[in-house]
């Protein structure tokens, strides 16, 4: 369902584009149609900023210090790693 609403969205709005840009008869409601698909990919697909990926990178560190963390625990404990 996904998958076939973001290529329904993505084709409709691929086809507003080459109107508005192709010098064909681009309307007021085609760009309000366009404006609202826009609007649906973004809410479908958000973009992936920069600082997003940073974000991950710190969580992912933090992340493998926690298990390195539990890891020496277990070793200084005897327990084994399957709980």
């Amino acid at each position: 369902m996904f998958q076939a609403e973001v290529a329904a969205v993505s084709s409709e709005r691929l086809t507003l584009l080459a109107r508005k840009h192709g010098g064909g008869n681009f309307r007021e409601e085609d760009q309000t149609r366009l404006d609202f698909l826009n609007a649906r990919i973004q809410q479908l697909l958000p973009r992936v900023r920069p600082e997003d990926l940073r974000e991950l990178e710190r969580l992912e560190l933090k992340l493998d210090q926690m298990e390195e963390t539990v890891h020496k625990i277990r070793r200084k404990y005897g327990l084994s790693e399957t709980g």
